[in-house]
């Protein structure tokens, strides 16, 4: 993971040049969300930074006040951002405190705010114009967070994590970043994704970070990267796993 003033740094300048991009366009459509336009993805980054904002307050799955969500989209973007970064600046990164993914250190916000806000920046830059590369560093933290939080099994039938999504038996990938990074190795299981350090993998792709990650999260196609092994193991995952 990167260090807390990293995350709010990137989750302070995506979530405003977010704004900065929006202006004018909110009936544009988002090809990279299909169904949103971006008038809906704003209302959806609004509501996402007052979930992560009431949940550290209350501590807890949270209850909302929509009383004080403005009726205006890109209003109410600005204010629920500028609002959680207004606590989370306030919370010790290493302070315990509740999350989806059960109890954790504050430090899990910082870096779901920023991950979150990367990618949806580059989902409205898409839409707009020209995208710019989410940074390397962040990009391969980011497929870390997709494998270790958003992996795992949930139990739920209509949540599934995306190791369930994937139903994977013992596939390996490689995902190689050619901007700097570390290389990110993982098998995976039915039920979880599991970091390796193998030498070899059934399928390896070779990116930018930033390709890699939004690869990832569904946002480019898999003729992006440089393929060699199973291609079909990428399709699969293009395929199956949408969260």
């Amino acid at each position: 993971m990167l260090d807390a003033e990293t995350y709010l740094e990137h989750a302070r300048r995506d979530g405003e040049r977010i704004a900065e991009v929006a202006g004018g366009h909110l009936d544009q459509l988002v090809p990279s969300c299909p169904g949103n336009t971006v008038g809906s993805l704003l209302l959806h980054t609004a509501n996402t930074c007052m979930f992560w904002t009431d949940a550290m307050i209350q501590n807890r799955m949270p209850d909302f006040d929509w009383s004080i969500f403005p009726t205006d989209v890109l209003e109410a973007h600005t204010f629920m951002h500028k609002r959680f970064l207004d606590e989370i600046a306030k919370r010790n990164p290493d302070a315990p405190t509740w999350t989806w993914a059960g109890e954790g250190p504050t430090l899990f916000w910082y870096r779901r705010a920023a991950q979150e806000l990367a990618v949806h920046r580059w989902d409205f830059e898409n839409a707009i114009g020209k995208p710019s590369d989410i940074e390397p560093e962040l990009a391969m933290d980011g497929i870390d967070e997709l494998l270790m939080s958003f992996g795992p099994a949930t139990g739920m039938a209509e949540y599934p994590g995306a190791s369930e999504r994937f139903a994977g038996n013992g596939e390996t990938f490689k995902l190689e970043p050619t901007d700097g990074g570390a290389v990110i190795t993982f098998t995976a299981r039915p039920d979880h994704f599991e970091l390796t350090d193998a030498a070899e993998a059934d399928v390896t792709a070779s990116g930018t970070g930033s390709d890699l990650l939004l690869f990832m999260w569904g946002r480019v196609p898999a003729s992006t990267l440089e393929v060699s092994g199973d291609a079909s193991l990428l399709e699969r995952w293009q395929e199956r796993v949408k969260i």
